[in-house]
């Protein structure tokens, strides 16, 4: 299987990692919710539609041709990790004492720490994951692993054991960015939103 490029962007750093992935497993499901209420007299209850949820499961295999290039795989792995998790902002106040020196200030310290940006994320991935316009699709990973595959051997330098080929697998909920559907254009007939004329998802 030839590979393909694999962007992960973290939407609170803004930056990017890329891996060269080869795809060993992916699935996408579309789970719609319907609140539904039985009514004396009708066998089918009435059903109200709620909304589409959209997830993602993909696992690839990331392998190293070289030591520089597995350094390279396990320090992505780690940044990979790390867009798993929030952004804080700091609160301050001053304690009415004022710093020493020439110039004297007030003394500011921190008194906490509150979550103020959650870890979403962008992925694209070919053509099997993508946004509108072949954009980034926007999200949120619930579950992550990466497995060295032992069976591929490992690199070693000064002590330090880096792997010839990681496993990675993780499960990614779509937030949707444009209003998804059908609607009805200017002409009297039913096309798809956003606009794509293509089929959608692929």
């Amino acid at each position: 299987m030839a590979t393909e490029k694999l962007k992960i962007t973290s939407m609170i750093t803004g930056k990017p990692i890329s891996f060269d992935a080869y795809l060993t497993d992916m699935s996408q499901t579309f789970d719609s919710t319907w609140n539904t209420t039985e009514v004396f007299g009708r066998n089918d209850p009435i059903a109200t539609f709620a909304g589409t949820k959209r997830s993602i499961s993909l696992a690839f295999d990331v392998p190293a041709a070289d030591l520089k290039e597995a350094k390279s795989n396990l320090a992505k792995c780690g940044k990979f990790a790390t867009f798993l998790y929030p952004g804080y902002n700091t609160t301050k106040a001053a304690t009415g004492n004022m710093t020493k020196g020439a110039n004297p200030k007030p003394e500011i310290v921190e008194t906490g720490k509150y979550i103020s940006r959650p870890p979403l994320i962008k992925i694209r991935f070919a053509n099997l994951i993508k946004a509108y316009k072949g954009k980034g699709l926007l999200g949120f990973v619930d579950s992550l692993s990466f497995t060295p595959v032992m069976e591929a051997g490992m690199f070693e330098d000064s002590k330090k054991l880096y792997p010839r080929t990681i496993s990675l697998s993780f499960g990614f909920t779509v937030l949707h960015q444009e209003e998804v559907g059908h609607k009805i254009n200017d002409n009297g007939k039913i096309e798809w939103m956003p606009g794509s004329k293509k089929i959608p998802f692929t």
